[in-house]
């Protein structure tokens, strides 16, 4: 018993704790951990952009015929789409592996970037149904709709690490 707690003692001063035992060790673990955080947060928002700008660039465009000069190649399309869904992917991982973020909000931060994917699908699909003017509108909202799920990632993310309480 003497053994571990001079351990963790050494550990701590090595650290450059002033704390002591087994708080010292679970408090450098904790602030270790906080640039996962940061990194899901960074993922979160990246994917969010990249499906809000590629949605409401696909809603724009959705419309035009063939030969004008607004319309996206093809390949720059599905390169914004697959970027913004790596972007998500490693969102998911990193929030669902941080023990400072916990289940719900790496749940959370998950679910706000699928469901902005899923708005930017919807948008496109409502563009390619509605008269060309609508697509504008819909870009729009999505614009608006990507800021509002950026503020929740951002909410959601610090209010769980505890920078801001």
């Amino acid at each position: 018993m003497a053994a571990t707690s001079h351990s963790t003692t050494d550990a701590a001063k090595f650290a450059g704790s002033s704390k002591t035992g087994r708080n010292a060790v679970v408090g450098e673990a904790r602030a270790g951990s906080s640039w996962l955080v940061w990194v899901a947060l960074g993922a979160t928002v990246a994917a969010v952009i990249g499906w809000t700008g590629s949605g409401a660039l696909l809603a724009v465009t959705a419309r035009f015929d063939s030969d004008a000069d607004w319309n996206l190649h093809p390949a720059l399309a599905v390169a914004g789409v697959l970027a913004a869904t790596m972007a998500g992917v490693v969102a998911t991982v990193v929030a669902l592996s941080s023990r400072r973020l916990g289940l719900r909000a790496g749940l959370l931060l998950t679910l706000v970037w699928l469901g902005t994917a899923g708005l930017a699908w919807g948008g496109y699909s409502l563009s390619l149904s509605a008269p060309m003017g609508v697509g504008f509108v819909v870009a729009a909202g999505l614009v608006v709709t990507g800021v509002l799920a950026m503020v929740a990632a951002v909410a959601v993310a610090t209010r769980r690490a505890g920078t801001v309480r």
